[in-house]
C-alpha cells in the first residue's frame, strides 16, 4: 500500500467512512480522532510513522469527510466504522492509537475485537472521568459559538457516557496497552491515569508534563518515537 489522498468505504447501511493511508511497509496502525478532530489532527505525526509502518487515520462516522447518516453515535457504531476500514484495507490486525473519545473507541475495538487489535495505545482517552470545569466551559463556548453563527457543529451528537463508571472494573484487555496524557489537560485531568491503570492492571503510562489535552499535535516527534518504541517488534 503506498500513499492514498482519500478513500473511503462502505459501512452496511451505505454511508461512507473516509480514511487517509501513508506507508507501505511495516505492521498496520490505525490513528483515531478526538471529539472535536479529524483524520487531519494526524497529518504530522502520521508522516513520521510512515517511514516504518502503514498508517491509517479514519474520519469516524460522523466527523470530518466521512458521512453523517441518521440515528444513534455510540461507541459501538464508531468502533464499527473503524473495523469497516480495516476491513477495506483487509487489514486482519492493527495497532490502535486513540485521542480522548478516538481512544475510547479503540478501547472498545481491543474489548470487542481482540483478534483485531495489536498494541493499544490511548491519549487521555475519555470515559475514566468527569470533564474538568475548565473543559466544560471551553466545550460550551466552543457550541455557543456555532449556534450564534448558525454554523453546523463538527460533530455529531454522541450517546456516549464521558465518565463511564463501567470502565474502572478491571478489565481482560489482551492487548499491550500504553497510556499516553498531558500533565497540563484543561479536560480530563492526567490523574486519570491511574484510573485506566486500575482498569488495566498491565498497561503503563507516560506523561509529557508540558502538553494539554493533545500530546499527538504539540510533541509530534515526541509522541511518534514513544508510540514507536511501544511497538517496535509487538
Amino acid at each position: 500500500m503506498g500513499e492514498i489522498d482519500y478513500c473511503s468505504a462502505a459501512l452496511p447501511d451505505g454511508s461512507r467512512v473516509a480514511y487517509t493511508v501513508t506507508g507501505s511497509k511495516g505492521k498496520p496502525i490505525v490513528l483515531l480522532h478526538g471529539g472535536t478532530g479529524t483524520r487531519r489532527d494526524w497529518e504530522r505525526a502520521a508522516s513520521m510513522l510512515s517511514e516504518r509502518h502503514v498508517v491509517v487515520a479514519v474520519d469516524m462516522i460522523g466527523f470530518g469527510d466521512s458521512d453523517r447518516p441518521r440515528g444513534r453515535y455510540t461507541c459501538g457504531r464508531l468502533a464499527d466504522s473503524v473495523i469497516c476500514a480495516m476491513d477495506q484495507l483487509a487489514i486482519d490486525r492493527a495497532h490502535l492509537v486513540g485521542h480522548s473519545l478516538g481512544g475510547r473507541v479503540a478501547l472498545d475495538v481491543a474489548r470487542s475485537h481482540p483478534e483485531r487489535t495489536g498494541c493499544l495505545v490511548m491519549i487521555a482517552p475519555m470515559g475514566f472521568g468527569r470533564l474538568s470545569v475548565p473543559g466544560f466551559m471551553l466545550g460550551l463556548a466552543h457550541w455557543a459559538a456555532h449556534r450564534l453563527t448558525l454554523t453546523p457543529l463538527p460533530y455529531p451528537d454522541l450517546e456516549i457516557e464521558i465518565d463511564d463508571s463501567g470502565l474502572r472494573s478491571p478489565a481482560s484487555i489482551a492487548a499491550d496497552t500504553k497510556i499516553i496524557w498531558g500533565g497540563g489537560d484543561m479536560f480530563f485531568p492526567s490523574r486519570y491515569a491511574d484510573r485506566v491503570l486500575s482498569a488495566i492492571p498491565s498497561a503503563s503510562a507516560e506523561i509529557f508534563e508540558s502538553a494539554g489535552h493533545s500530546p499527538h499535535l504539540e510533541f509530534p516527534e515526541r509522541f511518534s518515537d514513544c508510540l514507536l518504541d511501544f511497538v517496535a517488534g509487538r
